[in-house]
């Protein structure tokens, strides 16, 4: 035998391992060295390669947990134990998950195999009891090498409690009618943090009137907070979750208000409505009148009446009808009955209904016929502006559109097509009038008034453009405050003892007596505003060296109309004793009349007065021998002060003095400080 096999024997065999397609040849010789041949060819395939499970192809991100199957393999039919994968330890909270599973399968020969339940779930466990289960991952593909399915098979799952672990589950154990494996890959759980549950309440339900007289209605009025849905009992259904409804109970009834909030949380709420007998009528009572039809074209045409009346012996209707036989009467049942009649311009017809005592009652029923035509501002023509209050300089636009009018025109404009718009600008206050024509009808003229403003004037004030503060308005000789300020659209702004400064800036002063900075502030066509700031200096001594007390006043408005009412207030230190009168002596406030362990309450205080004069208040704080005086003024005509009422101060700080709290000074309105 060729290709390195040599001499065999007559018969038998022997093993060849050819790397590539060969043909070998058997050459056979007789005694006379005769010869045979006869071939063998052996095809050589490539050694396939065997399938490998995937790793884990899904990726981490925030709130996601991923576990490893390790590719368990689980069976359909081989026992329980065949049928579930490995126990995985994992630490999950209760909530809301996201789930996603990943399957593979793959051998040398699956591609002529169908399987039609490759598919596995997952399993919550707590130990190894089982608190829930997710879907079952989609079937892999059949009759192919390999095939991998990645699918998220919940979303919103919930899991009632924490779990301490999860286990792969085959989705068909228990079915033996074929074969079926699959191997769990690997599980994504992206947790969905609990949202908070608000409960629903009900604002409000109440019936409006709680009582009424059988046969008349009520109305029910609600109001809910986090509701879903709302329903109310007795026949009325779902409503809207803030409302109102009209009912007509029969006897007394509890209308209940039930609120469904998320989750199906639910309240309810009641609203009683008590229903009183009817009185009996024994009055003759026309249920109904009516025209058919009601309008008509022009020149009219014919109208049926129609009619239902309750407890009559006589009728009559006007506009030529006259009395209607109703035979003897009746006292308690229906008449009912109708008449046409032609019309030929409109009326209203009127039926009189007259009982068997003499009793009456009128019940009407109108009927219109058309006018030849209409030519009308209201009904032909609308003429509008987009603004009917501008700023002079500013300007509007008239918009107008006019309905059969043969000719249109606009005062201050001219002629004008029958549709269109024009932007206006008015100096002054002015009425626009629309002017239409039309042949056999009288003209119209529409008006449309447009007021016109006057721009607002430009100001420069130390109200509106400077704000100039200090860190503390009363300091001892020798400490130091800061100031603070603010000006808006100033030229040049200057302040005394500092000289020229910046618009907007700090500085730290240490003034060693009683000092009024001003600052000034130029502005080119207005005129140049001073703006004080008064900065109190103690000295200190005498009284045995207690300190000396403060004080500082401020009044709410220092322009006011005669009888408007401000707020005078104070605040002290170091004081034990406050009184406050008018520049004519009339004491308005003093702590004299207070016990001294009431007295620390309005050291710090105000009073609401109506100054009905030009009035100088003077605040004095006292302390022992010693006492300081802080002063404002109010611009008034008028003659008398009125004190109308006292505040309950702000609450005090406890347990620290007065001169222990930083003072950061007032900002509310015009202060002096002395």
């Amino acid at each position: 035998i060729n290709n390195g096999v040599g001499v065999v024997a007559v018969d038998g065999n022997t093993q060849v391992s050819p790397l590539a397609n060969t043909t070998y040849t058997l050459t056979a010789f007789n005694v006379d060295n005769e010869k045979v041949t006869c071939t063998a060819h052996i095809t050589v395939k490539d050694t396939p390669t065997v399938p490998v499970a995937p790793t884990c192809p899904l990726t981490t991100k925030e709130g996601r947990t991923i576990i490893n199957f390790n590719g368990d393999r689980l069976y359909s039919n081989r026992g329980l134990a065949a049928s579930q994968g490995a126990i995985k330890n994992a630490s999950l909270p209760a909530g809301e998950y996201d789930i996603t599973l990943v399957s593979w399968d793959g051998y040398n020969g699956r591609q002529t195999v169908s399987q039609s339940f490759e598919q596995y779930k997952l399993d919550f466990l707590s130990g190894n009891n089982v608190l829930g289960t997710s879907n079952a991952i989609r079937d892999l593909a059949d009759n192919v090498i390999e095939d991998t399915q990645v699918q998220k098979v919940n979303t919103g799952f919930n899991l009632a409690s924490n779990a301490t672990g999860v286990r792969a589950t085959h989705a068909f154990y228990g079915d033996n009618s074929s074969p079926n494996s699959v191997q769990a890959i690997c599980v994504a759980l992206d947790y969905k943090p609990k949202v908070e549950v608000k409960l629903p309440t009900c604002d409000a339900f109440a019936a409006s009137p709680i009582e009424i007289t059988k046969g008349d209605s009520t109305t029910l009025t609600w109001a809910t907070t986090n509701a879903v849905q709302t329903f109310i009992n007795n026949g009325v259904g779902a409503v809207p979750v803030d409302g109102n409804i009209s009912v007509a109970p029969l006897a007394d009834t509890t209308y209940v208000l039930t609120v469904i909030g998320a989750e199906d949380k639910t309240v309810d709420c009641a609203a009683p409505v008590k229903v009183k007998p009817k009185v009996v009528n024994t009055l003759p009572e026309c249920t109904s009148f009516t025209v058919a039809p009601s309008t008509l074209p022009y020149g009219g045409g014919t109208v049926v009446l129609d009619w239902d009346l309750l407890r009559v012996s006589a009728i009559s209707i006007n506009n030529g009808i006259g009395a209607i036989a109703v035979g003897d009467g009746t006292k308690n049942m229906t008449v009912s009955g109708s008449r046409t009649a032609n019309v030929t311009q409109s009326t209203t017809f009127v039926l009189t209904a007259t009982d068997v005592d003499g009793d009456q009652v009128s019940c009407q029923a109108p009927v219109a016929v058309a006018d030849p035509g209409v030519f009308t501002c209201a009904d032909n023509v609308a003429f509008t502006a987009s603004d009917t209050s501008i700023t002079r300089g500013d300007s509007t636009n008239l918009t107008w559109s006019v309905n059969g009018a043969d000719a249109v025109s606009i005062s201050s404009i001219g002629s004008v097509s029958a549709t269109g718009n024009r932007n206006v600008s008015p100096t002054s206050d002015i009425t626009y009038t629309l002017t239409a024509t039309k042949a056999g009808y009288n003209t119209i003229s529409c008006p449309l008034p447009i007021k016109v403003e006057e721009p607002e004037t430009e100001v420069f004030t130390c109200s509106n453009n400077v704000s100039f503060t200090a860190s503390d308005r009363s300091i001892d000789r020798g400490d130091d405050t800061e100031l603070s300020w603010n000006v808006t659209g100033a030229d040049s702004v200057s302040i005394s003892s500092l000289g020229t400064v910046s618009a907007s800036d700090k500085k730290i002063v240490s003034p060693r007596s009683d000092t009024t900075y001003t600052l000034t502030a130029t502005k080119s066509g207005f005129s140049t505003i001073s703006c004080p700031l008064n900065i109190n200096v103690s000295t200190g001594g005498g009284g045995g060296g207690s300190s000396s007390p403060r004080c500082e006043l401020e009044i709410s408005k220092d322009e006011i109309e005669s009888g408007d009412e401000v707020t005078i207030k104070w605040n002290t230190s170091n004081a034990t004793e406050v009184t406050l009168k008018d520049d004519k002596g009339k004491v308005l406030f003093t702590t004299e009349k207070y016990l001294s362990s009431d007295k620390k309450d309005y050291l710090d205080y105000e009073i609401d007065v109506k100054p009905t004069r030009n009035t100088t208040y003077t605040l004095v704080a006292e302390r022992g021998s010693k006492d300081r005086t802080c002063k404002v003024d109010v611009e008034i005509e008028g003659e008398e002060l009125v004190v109308l009422e006292t505040r309950t101060q702000a609450p005090l700080v406890t347990g620290i003095s007065l001169s222990q709290v930083p003072y950061t000074g007032f900002e509310a309105g015009p202060v002096m400080t002395i």
